[in-house]
């Protein structure tokens, strides 16, 4: 998956990075970001969150940029989150997609590149939101973490 990735600006200590999408529908700003989940800051637990960056800032989760570049973007996106954990290592980052179906086509993509992802990270998923088991391809998940292996 990273050997075709988008080049990544980072800000707020490693805690969101930006890259731009580029096909059909243009040139789209995205955004990836880790927000801390913990009550006591902690930096245990944090939220990965994927969207696009408005003129003005804002950012949409929901929108489809359909630039037919998913597994570009979710290259990207794994870069970010190894960037992440070097900064942060043994934090657990959750990941929840806006649908059904976009969580199948981030899962479809994860069973792609499995045995490179396994190689870095643990990665988990959650059918029932309370019992969790490893990544495993098609299962149909609500919610996923994963912690990278450190040395």
């Amino acid at each position: 998956m990273i050997a075709n990735s988008y080049p990544l600006t980072f800000f707020s200590e490693l805690n969101v990075f930006r890259f731009v999408s580029e096909g059909p529908a243009g040139r789209v700003n995205k955004v990836v970001s880790f927000r801390d989940l913990t009550s006591d800051s902690s930096g245990e637990a944090y939220s990965l969150d994927l969207g696009d960056l408005s003129d003005n800032g804002d950012v949409d989760y929901y929108s489809v940029t359909a630039n037919g570049d998913t597994e570009k973007i979710l290259s990207t996106v794994g870069i970010a989150v190894r960037l992440f954990t070097d900064l942060h290592p043994h934090t657990w980052i959750y990941a929840e997609a806006t649908s059904p179906a976009r969580m199948r086509l981030y899962s479809m993509n994860l069973s792609r590149f499995l045995p490179m992802i396994n190689a870095s990270v643990e990665l988990w998923g959650t059918i029932d939101g309370s019992k969790w088991e490893t990544f495993q391809p098609n299962r149909r998940y609500i919610l996923l973490a994963c912690r990278a292996y450190h040395k």
